[in-house]
């Protein structure tokens, strides 16, 4: 993920070197219509760095790009560069040139030998229509250090690069379903699923038993225990006519009902709220309550601990902040320099009204 998160920088943001990859892309000779199609279909997209879920399309457009990058690489070294990007550039150049890191980029499917063979001839193919690309080879046999041995046995060693691979492919596919599980086996997310069966489990007349008892142990601060099973009973009747399958049909609904009738299913209302401000199981969700990652930004991720305080100080008490005159604070400031003395006075009303006129 790094090198293709590398690959896509160094691309996306120089104009020069995107120009360029759309020329070579128009310029260069394909063998067949499919791998034409392929590479025309569309550009690099940017890695995202925080959205896991969003990153496959970022990997195919560098799959369908490979060979055009390749020749990309070898112009920009051609013409003056920068010690540091001419660096980046040849670093990216050897990877994308290593059997390992094309089959990274391809992998996929499901987890079995069947799939892996079928996958492992696939990649084989057409790492072919690429000269640059290595052969995939096994990789020097090493020697643990005694004080990482476990027990007697004789390590394990792949005697084929398809073996090595395949160990490579298990492993990947392991990683991926259990940090799916991880994401969705979360309290708030069963929590979340509860409270969404209850409201459509009512509408279709099922057992809410299991939904009620969740609610009366969790929400019995938030929801009169007593009153949401009748008023279930009330909310089927209203939407008895509209078939509702998920939240935001029912949220719809919820909306579109007069005040008065809200008012009757108000401990619906409420599990409704209490829907919309659960947290969510996204990214957006997940990186948007750092306070730290708002204040330190890419483009301001540097900062000595005092500036630092002083930015989350502010960041933290807007209302007060908002409340002190800018005058005051820009007196102090000068008051604090003997050069800033000579060179701006001090500020007075007039000095705002002027330059808020000259704003207008």
């Amino acid at each position: 993920m790094n090198n293709t998160n590398e690959i896509v920088k160094l691309v996306k943001y120089s104009p020069k070197r995107e120009n360029l990859l759309g020329e070579l892309k128009e310029n260069l000779q394909y063998k067949d219509e499919e791998e034409e199609d392929a590479a025309a279909a569309a550009g690099l997209t940017k890695f995202s760095a925080t959205r896991w879920t969003v990153r496959a399309i970022c990997f195919e457009r560098v799959i369908d790009n490979y060979n055009v990058i390749l020749k990309l690489w070898d112009e920009c070294l051609k013409t003056k560069l920068p010690p540091d990007i001419r660096g980046r550039i040849i670093g990216c150049s050897t990877q994308m040139e290593f059997f390992y890191f094309y089959f990274g980029l391809h992998l996929g499917g499901i987890r079995n030998e069947e799939c892996f063979k079928s996958f492992f001839q696939t990649i084989l193919k057409k790492k072919e229509a690429l000269k640059d690309i290595s052969e995939p080879i096994v990789p020097r046999k090493g020697k643990a250090s005694a004080r990482y041995k476990v027990g007697e046995g004789e390590p394990w060693y792949p005697e084929t690069s398809e073996d090595l691979y395949r160990k490579i492919y298990y492993e990947a596919l392991d990683l991926i379903v259990s940090a799916i599980n991880e994401r969705f086996d979360q309290p708030i997310f069963k929590a979340y699923a509860k409270l969404e069966a209850l409201l459509l489990k009512s509408l279709k007349s099922e057992d809410i038993s299991y939904e009620m008892a969740f609610v009366k142990e969790v929400y019995h601060q938030d929801i009169k225990v007593e009153f949401p099973i009748p008023q279930l009973e009330i909310f089927e009747v209203l939407m008895k006519e509209k078939k509702l399958e998920y939240f935001a049909e029912v949220l719809d609904a919820v909306k579109n009902l007069d005040h008065n009738t809200q008012q009757m299913i108000n401990e619906v209302l409420t599990i409704c709220k209490l829907l919309l401000v659960n947290p969510a199981t996204s990214a957006t969700g997940e990186r948007s309550f750092s306070t730290a990652r708002r204040i330190k930004t890419w483009l301001r991720a540097n900062m000595s601990q005092r500036r630092f305080s002083h930015l989350a100080i502010l960041n933290t008490h807007k209302i007060r902040s908002d409340n002190i005159r800018l005058l005051d604070v820009a007196n102090v400031f000068v008051s604090k320099n003997d050069n800033r003395k000579r060179n701006f006075g001090s500020f007075t009303e007039q000095d705002l009204c002027y330059n808020l006129n000259n704003n207008l």
